[in-house]
């Protein structure tokens, strides 16, 4: 008797280290998803602010 109550608190135990696996992955996860979004979104706003400067020097004249 003993020894059943043993493996089925090791079966509950797997189940939960299995879970917290899952939502330390799944954080995991969507820490990297915004991280890639946030610095997409800055990347482009450089690369527009540099195409206007561009733009502006090439051109001579503010709204061009």
């Amino acid at each position: 008797m003993p020894e059943q109550m043993f493996l089925n608190r090791g079966k509950g135990q797997r189940g939960a280290a299995m879970l917290e696996y899952v939502l330390c992955a799944a954080l995991i996860a969507l820490t990297a998803m915004v991280a890639v979004k946030t610095s997409g979104v800055q990347t482009a706003r450089t690369f527009h602010k540099s195409a206007n400067v561009i733009q502006r020097a090439s051109c001579g004249m503010p709204g061009c």
